[in-house]
């Protein structure tokens, strides 16, 4: 995959960059106003099952305990007292 980042002064123009220098199958990955006008990361060659297996391997590791117990701790009503 190949990423890019575009400044231009308005989304019509980056995007035309992106095209004119990426191709039609370019993929938008993100944007973002900046001082200059608007910020456009795109990307080439986009494998989705790459992106998936990135997000999976940077995302923390949760025990299967922790992850059971936090729930069922935060779903349980606090006792009130009765009048």
């Amino acid at each position: 995959m190949r990423i890019k980042r575009f400044i231009a002064s308005d989304m019509r123009t980056a995007l035309r960059m992106v095209r004119d220098e990426q191709g039609p199958d370019a993929v938008i990955l993100s944007n973002r106003p900046c001082p200059e006008g608007v910020e456009v990361v795109s990307a080439t060659d986009y494998d989705e099952a790459l992106v998936h297996q990135a997000l999976r391997a940077a995302t923390p590791r949760i025990s299967p305990t922790t992850a059971n117990a936090a729930p069922a701790a935060a779903a349980e009503p606090a006792a009130v007292p009765s009048a």
